[in-house]
């Protein structure tokens, strides 16, 4: 969110439509405000550390440009073996701790890397009670992270071989080259090298005003795929 105010107008939002929530709380360092969708995923808003850098909020929605969502903010990964996690983020990776904050059951100890305009963040919420997660609905699939270039990635999947990671090994995506592999705690990171050779596209602060780009393997489908995203609110061909 892009100030506090903008909290304050998603919880009067999330009451017009009837969705639990547990209202503006500190959270660590953060403002957050916390909710659950249908399908019991959890999610939450939280104030960009930025608030002056460049963002692209959608101009064409019924959310005020104010209030509007900029990006992705922070993960939270539940886990039962902090330091392992850890140290992948810290020494593989651009993350630092920045702070820890003691829970009675789940300590939480949050992460914060040093590239990038928002400063993402990974909270990592120590969980030695509940099972181990069962991926299905209301999970979230892996957690995407990058590389400076290829061969970066190259070293990276080197670390991982060395410590007999499962892993898919280094695929083409296109225009980057991405590896995926599970850590200790059995979560699936993706590691993606920077973008290259991507097609020029119209300068313009509205992202429903870009065309729809597709992968080679895709394009013969176009025009199903058009078809089925006209039917959603807010498309744009």
């Amino acid at each position: 969110m892009p100030n506090v105010n903008a909290l304050t107008y998603w919880e009067n939002r999330l009451n017009q439509f009837n969705i639990e929530h547990y209202g503006i709380e500190t959270y660590g360092e953060d403002l957050m405000l916390r909710f659950e969708d249908p399908d019991d995923l959890k999610i939450g808003f939280a104030v960009v550390a930025n608030p002056d850098e460049t963002y692209y909020p959608n101009p064409d929605s019924d959310v005020p440009t104010d209030f509007a969502i900029l990006g992705i903010h922070s993960v939270h990964l539940r886990i039962r073996y902090k330091k392992a996690t850890e140290f992948i983020l810290t020494n593989w990776f651009d993350f630092h701790e920045t702070s820890q904050f003691p829970e009675e059951r789940f300590p939480i100890t949050v992460l914060q890397n040093t590239n990038g305009v928002f400063k993402h963040k990974i909270y990592l919420i120590e969980d030695n009670l509940n099972p181990l997660e069962d991926q299905g609905i209301g999970g979230i699939h892996h957690l995407a992270l990058y590389a400076e270039d290829k061969e970066r990635l190259e070293e990276i999947q080197a670390l991982i071989e060395e410590r007999h990671f499962t892993n898919s090994g280094i695929v083409p995506r296109e225009f980057i080259f991405a590896t995926y592999f599970k850590e200790p705690n059995g979560l699936l990171f993706e590691v993606a090298s920077k973008t290259v050779g991507l097609p020029e596209f119209p300068q313009t602060n509205n992202i429903d005003e870009v065309p729809l780009y597709l992968p080679v393997f895709l394009e013969d489908k176009r025009a199903l795929i058009e078809a089925e995203l006209k039917q959603i609110d807010g498309f744009r061909k």
